[in-house]
């Protein structure tokens, strides 16, 4: 049985091993869980028993799957926050060309998941995500 308070407070828990700020945390978890319909933007139902992942393009679903498995819905849910945040940053942090340096975004977010511990930390290199997870 899934408890939405205890997988937020979970959630909190691990961003601030990763020294995510707490603003930017709420933000992102109320982006996840709110009934907007943001293009291209995850969104997540927890449910009873499970949860249900799915994005929108132009009001539509694209995407829905359901999740049954607690440290894969936090872990779906932690990367959408640090890839967030990692994005945010990103924006000050330009390689010699003036672009945004893609490779500092990939060290802080590996950096973050380090941090947080495992099993996120294998989950996030074994490169899961919304797309490529089997439950």
């Amino acid at each position: 049985m899934l408890d939405k308070n205890k997988i937020y407070s979970h959630l909190h828990e691990l961003l601030n091993r990763a020294e995510i700020p707490v603003s930017i945390q709420s933000s992102a978890i109320t982006r996840m869980i709110d009934n907007s319909r943001i293009d291209m933007c995850l969104k997540i139902d927890i449910m009873e028993y499970c949860a249900k992942l799915s994005c929108f393009e132009r009001g539509m679903i694209v995407f829905e799957k359901y999740l049954n498995h607690e440290e894969l819905i936090k872990f779906i849910m932690l990367k959408e926050v640090v890839t967030s945040y990692a994005f945010l940053l990103s924006q000050k942090h330009r390689d010699t060309d003036g672009y945004i340096d893609i490779a500092w975004r990939e060290n802080f977010q590996k950096e973050a998941f380090s941090l947080i511990g495992e099993p996120y930390k294998s989950m996030y290199e074994k490169n899961i995500n919304m797309f490529n997870i089997a439950d």
